[in-house]
C-alpha cells in the first residue's frame, strides 16, 4: 500500500501520523518543505508532467490530507482517477458547518467526532470514524519526577474559539486557585506533564481532544469537562480520568484530589494502561490502514471539483482572490451556470470582506487574553 500524504510540519498532528504511518506502509510526503518527496514551490505550482511521472514511479494508491486550517492543497485535481483521495478530519475545535465543503473534494473522510456520522452522510456517504492515539514515544512516564505544579492547564484561549475555557481560568483566578498556564511546543509538553499533579483540560466545543489521549499516555491525572458525546462512554470517570460538570464542581473536585493522592496516582495509573492498551497511534494506523484496504472495493462518485474548492476557500476565511479564482475555473469547467456564479460571486465579496474586520478585532482580544493570564 502506497500512500501520498501532504505533510504540514507546522502543524502537530501530522509528524505524529506521518512517524506511525511509515511503520505500517509505504509513505511519501508531499509539501512546500524541501525535504519531501515531491516540493511545492512558494507560488502552489505543480508540474502536472513531473507530478504523473512521480505518482506513476512511486504506485501511489491513496492520497492523505490531515485537515487542519492552514493551508489547502490546489493540486487535488492533478491527483489520477484511480487515486483514492482521504481526508483524516481532526480539527475538532472547528465548527463542522465550516468543514462541509471539503467532503465532496475527497473520497473518503476520516471523522475523529464519529457521533456526528450519520447526519453528515448527506455531504458525502464515505465516512468512517477514527479516534486520535496517544503518542506513545513522545509521552510516557518519567520515573520519579518530581511533582512542582498543583494545576497545570495547556492549550490555546482564543475567547471567540474556547469562550469556555476563558471563563474556567477567570473563574480560577478570581478563587485565588494558583494554575500554571503554558502553551509549550509539543516536545515539551511530556516533561511539563509529568511533573503536574492534575492537568485540567476543557475540550473544544465539547469534542475529542488530542490532549486527553496525550496526557493520560504520560501518566498524568486528568480533570476534564464531561460532554454529551461518547467520550465518557469510552473514558469511564473516576477510573481512566475525572469529569467535572460545572464550575463550583471543579473546584471541589480540584481541592479533593490534591488532598487525595493515592486515589489520584491510581486514576492515573488506570488511564494510562488504558490508552497504551487501546487507543495507541500504532493501534490507530491498523484501523486507518484496514478502512484504507476496504474502500478500495467499494463504488463512489465524485461532485464538482472547483465549486466545491470556491466554497472551502470561501467558508474557511480564505483568500478571496483565492475563491474567485476557483469560482471562475468552476464556470469554465461547466459545473455551474451563469447565475449560480454571480449568486456564489456576490456571497465570497461580501463574506470575505466583513469576516476579515471582524477577525482582526477578534484577534486584537485574543492577544491581551493571552498576556493577561501569563502575568
Amino acid at each position: 500500500m502506497n500512500i501520498l500524504m501532504f505533510y504540514n510540519h507546522l502543524h502537530s498532528l501530522d509528524p505524529v501520523i506521518y512517524k506511525y504511518l511509515r511503520k505500517q506502509a509505504k509513505i511519501f510526503t508531499i509539501s512546500k518543505n524541501k525535504t519531501s518527496d515531491f516540493f511545492i514551490n512558494k507560488d502552489d505550482n505543480v508540474n502536472n508532467k513531473k507530478f504523473s511521472s512521480f505518482l506513476k514511479k512511486n504506485k501511489i494508491s491513496y492520497f492523505l490530507y490531515s485537515e487542519n486550517s492552514s493551508y489547502i492543497p490546489d493540486f487535488l485535481n492533478l491527483l489520477p482517477k484511480e487515486v483514492i483521495k482521504v481526508m483524516f478530519l481532526i480539527d475538532t475545535h472547528i465548527s463542522i458547518k465550516r468543514r462541509l465543503p471539503y467532503f465532496s473534494l475527497f473520497d473518503l473522510i476520516l471523522l475523529v467526532n464519529f457521533e456526528q456520522k450519520e447526519k453528515l452522510l448527506k455531504y458525502n456517504p464515505n465516512i468512517e470514524g477514527l479516534l486520535y492515539g496517544g503518542d506513545t514515544e513522545t509521552f510516557y512516564k518519567i520515573n520519579k519526577s518530581k511533582k512542582i505544579y498543583n494545576i497545570t492547564f495547556d492549550g490555546n484561549i482564543i475567547p471567540w474559539v474556547h469562550f469556555q475555557r476563558f471563563i474556567i481560568l477567570l473563574y480560577l483566578k478570581i478563587n485565588e486557585i494558583p494554575i500554571f498556564y503554558t502553551s509549550a511546543k509539543y516536545n515539551q509538553l511530556n516533561s511539563i506533564y509529568n511533573q503536574t499533579k492534575i492537568l485540567l483540560n476543557r475540550s473544544p466545543m465539547g469534542g475529542w481532544n488530542m490532549r486527553l489521549f496525550e496526557v493520560l499516555s504520560s501518566g498524568t491525572f486528568l480533570l476534564t469537562d464531561k460532554t454529551n458525546n461518547d467520550i465518557p462512554k469510552i473514558f469511564i470517570d473516576k477510573k481512566y480520568l475525572v469529569y467535572y460538570e460545572s464550575l463550583s464542581d471543579l473546584k471541589n473536585k480540584i481541592e479533593y484530589y490534591l488532598t487525595h493522592e493515592k486515589e489520584r496516582k491510581k486514576i492515573a495509573n488506570a488511564g494510562y494502561n488504558f490508552v497504551r492498551k487501546n487507543y495507541s497511534w500504532e493501534m490507530q494506523i491498523k484501523k486507518m490502514l484496514k478502512i484504507f484496504y476496504e474502500f478500495k472495493f467499494k463504488e463512489f462518485k465524485r461532485e464538482p471539483y472547483y465549486l466545491s474548492l470556491f466554497k472551502l476557500n470561501t467558508f474557511s476565511f480564505r483568500n478571496k482572490n483565492i475563491a474567485l479564482r476557483d469560482l471562475n475555473l468552476s464556470i469554465k469547467n461547466n459545473e455551474i451556470d451563469k447565475y449560480k456564479y454571480i449568486y456564489y460571486r456576490s456571497i465570497c465579496i461580501i463574506y470575505l470582506t466583513t469576516t476579515s474586520i471582524i477577525i482582526d478585532i477578534l484577534n486584537y482580544f485574543r492577544i491581551n487574553a493571552i498576556k493577561f493570564f501569563q502575568r
